[in-house]
């Protein structure tokens, strides 16, 4: 194996790695909304935070680690990949920036007895859950990106348009069994 075929190796493990981290943060929040009391949604708050034990954060250093190696080895810097540099700085912004506010409300609502929390979780989560359904989003666009290495200005099209659906998604109890919005 030689050293392009094994960053390319890592590259992918690496965005599996990430996707398995969105998925343990949606799981973290499917059972935040669903806790009955507080030390119950500390530990879902808990593990939202740090999705698969801190798997998302290495993954994204290995991600990146080996794109930019790989840029610099094989592919030189071309337009896709400047675009799917442009979508990792969003799923930063999305996971971090944007949710740091409401994961801050409540943990301090946590903090209080349950009766006065429990609407804080109510109210925070669907937020969060539109923010993590934009960054898997943003996630499969760079991944038609990276397959398609199309021009800049299609790949960034692209990628913010899978992150615009990824957010634009309802939840599965967002929908009636009949595809009507639920009340």
């Amino acid at each position: 194996m030689d050293l392009h075929q094994a960053l390319v190796l890592t590259h992918i493990l690496a965005t599996a790695g990430l996707f398995a981290a969105i998925g343990a943060e949606h799981l973290a929040l499917q059972r935040l909304t669903s806790a009955t009391d507080a030390p119950d949604a500390r530990y879902w708050l808990a593990a939202y935070r740090n999705p698969a034990g801190g798997t998302g954060h290495l993954a994204m250093v290995v991600l990146l680690t080996s794109g930019v190696a790989m840029g610099f080895t094989r592919w030189g810097f071309e337009g896709w990949m400047l675009a799917a540099l442009i979508g990792v700085v969003i799923l930063m912004v999305a996971g971090g920036i944007l949710s740091a506010g409401p994961i801050r409300h409540l943990a301090i609502s946590l903090g209080e007895p349950w009766v006065a929390a429990a609407p804080a979780v109510r109210n925070a989560t669907p937020l969060l859950r539109k923010w993590s359904r934009t960054r898997a989003g943003v996630l499969v666009g760079i991944l038609a990106v990276m397959a398609l290495k199309v021009s800049f200005v299609i790949s960034l099209v692209t990628i913010l348009f899978a992150g615009v659906m990824g957010a634009a998604l309802p939840q599965r109890n967002e929908i009636s069994y009949t595809g009507e919005q639920a009340p």
